[in-house]
């Protein structure tokens, strides 16, 4: 998740329900949480968000991929 400087308070994400095409609003930290809808109470995501400040410039972080090798190391260094 992006770090925001302190005079920025919140920023908003809005979007559509999946489920009835509700329009929502929610904080950025809820981005890519599951939330129930307010309006059908169904299940929804909520989509990842990446200012706009940095759209053109690096990627948004993704999740860490390790190699099968990593993961034994990781898991064998866990166990001692």
């Amino acid at each position: 998740m992006p770090v925001y400087p302190p005079e920025i308070l919140s920023v908003e994400i809005r979007f559509l329900c999946a489920g009835c095409n509700a329009k929502l609003m929610i904080d950025a930290r809820w981005q890519s949480r599951a939330i129930a809808c307010p309006k059908c109470g169904g299940q929804t995501r909520v989509p990842l968000w990446w200012p706009p400040s940095l759209q053109g410039g690096p990627e948004p972080p993704t999740a860490a991929r390790l190699s099968g090798e990593e993961i034994a190391f990781l898991s064998a260094a866990a166990k001692s």
